[in-house]
């Protein structure tokens, strides 16, 4: 087996480690057909400072990149914020265009677009799962699940980040959804949470996976050891569209 590319990458233009170049760097070096810069949007806490000017900055750091590094290709993208029920994430309109990709996952420390989305997403999220009031986990899901289905009928996403981690949804009717939108779920290497047990009660969904390092530092990327275990164990690793199966 062989990791072509890692889909999922962050750089201290948020609270990774390591700039955009010496990902790439690493990249090179391990052997990878391409890399994906995939920033956090702006209303994660990590990216607050960050506005379309910085965006603009990092495509243009990326567009030098390219020219210098012909051996590698090298993706622009951003992992935006689900952020509403209405399905909104936290890119401008203005600002889609620049990017080669849109990834979209649930951040914990994110801003939601109103008082009544903090209620109903990450408040009701955060009751659930770290104060373990179960009684409101059904409700709960019927929300996370209204803001990735409006979203994948708004947007064009390539992949959900990091899914059923901290915010829950109902994974089959977000897979089948995927199926019909071409949309990836990732395994993600960090946040193990789209487990063996998850990802076979979808198995039978025609949906695409791909294995993600999340890295934050250039000695992380390419690490997706564990998450290619659990694709492995689940049986879908020939659905995973960033490994070779020889």
């Amino acid at each position: 087996m062989k990791l072509l590319y890692d889909i999922h990458t962050h750089t201290n233009y948020s609270h990774g480690k390591s700039t955009i170049e010496q990902m790439v760097q690493s990249a090179r070096e391990k052997g990878l057909e391409a890399i994906y810069i995939t920033e956090h949007a702006m209303n994660h806490h990590y990216a607050k400072h960050l506005n379309s000017e910085k965006y603009l900055e990092m495509k243009c750091e990326i567009e030098r990149l390219r020219q210098k590094y012909d051996d590698i290709k090298i993706f622009f993208g951003t992992e935006a914020n689900f952020i509403s029920t209405d399905g909104s994430l936290d890119i401008p309109d203005s600002d889609i265009e620049i990017y080669d990709v849109i990834l979209a996952g649930f951040h914990v420390m994110c801003r939601m677009k109103s008082f009544k989305d903090f209620l109903k997403l990450k408040l009701m999220a955060l009751l659930v799962n770290k104060l373990k009031f179960g009684f409101l986990s059904k409700l709960s899901e019927k929300y996370c699940t209204q803001a990735v289905m409006n979203a994948l009928d708004r947007y064009d996403i390539r992949m959900i980040t990091h899914p059923m981690s901290n915010y829950r949804f109902d994974l089959r009717k977000v897979a089948e959804k995927c199926a019909q939108k071409n949309t990836i779920l990732e395994i993600n290497n960090n946040r193990r949470l789209l487990n063996c047990e998850y990802i076979k009660s979808i198995k039978d969904i025609d949906v695409m996976f791909a294995v993600g390092s999340d890295a934050h530092n250039k000695n992380d990327v390419a690490k997706v050891d564990e998450a290619v275990l659990i694709a492995l164990e689940s049986g879908v690793i020939d659905r995973v569209v960033n490994i070779s199966v020889n």
